[in-house]
């Protein structure tokens, strides 16, 4: 009896479903079981309008300072999504999108008169492992000139 308690238990251990792990910028993290887990890396922008199309530098305050960054993971990834987010006050006018040097350039569209467009739900672009020549951008265009802008630049990925 003793034998088939045991041999029950060692069998319910065994077929619960295991969380796997996927690291994120050097951080080991237990993923959701049904393997929908993201991470994110958050850059932060600032610039001055100058009426022209201008990529500001992207600041993740742990050694990235430059407006082409290369890839941050020691792996390939799947971008889900980039988020761009203006901190009030915004320019009048503007448009900036994320570019992605190594698949098809423009992962997220944003523009003042509130046009947003991101990547279809379910699909991603994928970006290679450090080191890479090929980088992410911001490009940015607005008015009036010498307007100050700053905000953050989201990128929402999955290691592949």
């Amino acid at each position: 009896m003793i034998r088939l308690g045991i041999w029950l238990v060692c069998a319910l251990l065994f077929s619960l479903p295991a969380h796997a792990t996927m690291v994120c910028q050097g951080q080991t993290i237990a993923t959701a079981s049904d393997n929908h887990s993201l991470c994110t890396k958050n850059f932060y922008f600032s610039g001055t309008c100058n009426g022209q199309d201008q990529n500001p530098a992207l600041v993740d305050g742990i050694g990235i300072n430059t407006p082409f960054v290369q890839g941050w993971e020691p792996v390939q990834i799947a971008i889900r999504d980039v988020w761009i987010v203006f901190i009030p006050p915004r320019p009048a006018s503007f448009y900036a999108f994320a570019g992605n040097g190594y698949t098809p350039d423009i992962m997220t569209w944003i523009t003042s008169d509130g046009a947003e467009r991101h990547l279809p739900d379910g699909t991603s672009m994928e970006f290679p492992a450090t080191p890479t020549s090929y980088h992410i951008d911001l490009h940015i265009s607005c008015l009036p000139i010498n307007t100050p802008y700053q905000g953050f630049y989201t990128v929402v990925y999955q290691p592949i």
